[in-house]
């Protein structure tokens, strides 16, 4: 297999997995917490925007826009994996709260 399509399946599956989590994160949250969820879905749609803009103005600009979208992609797992990892420890401990509540 080449250094290119190992490059893209990278690439791709990056994109995929961070939109993937982040829609996840903002079906399960609730209220405002939807809007921190949302933060890595917006952030890869801004730095997607940036580069089509930049680009469109200047064709030089941005050739290095893969890793930019990698980064985003990256951070942006990162983020929905910690916001997913705390909503579940709150929902837990007022699941628990509730349950003592009750008894």
């Amino acid at each position: 297999m080449k250094l290119d399509t190992i490059v893209l399946i990278v690439f791709l599956a990056a994109a995929a997995t961070n939109v993937a989590l982040s829609i996840y994160a903002i079906w399960r949250a609730r209220g405002l917490l939807r809007l921190l969820a949302s933060i890595p879905l917006l952030g890869f749609l801004g730095v997607g925007l940036n580069i089509l803009l930049a680009v469109s103005q200047d064709p030089t600009s941005h050739n290095l826009w893969p890793f930019e979208v990698l980064v985003t992609c990256v951070a942006g797992i990162i983020y929905s994996f910690f916001f997913l990892g705390l909503q579940n420890l709150y929902l837990r401990r007022t699941k628990n709260h509730e349950h003592e509540m009750d008894g």
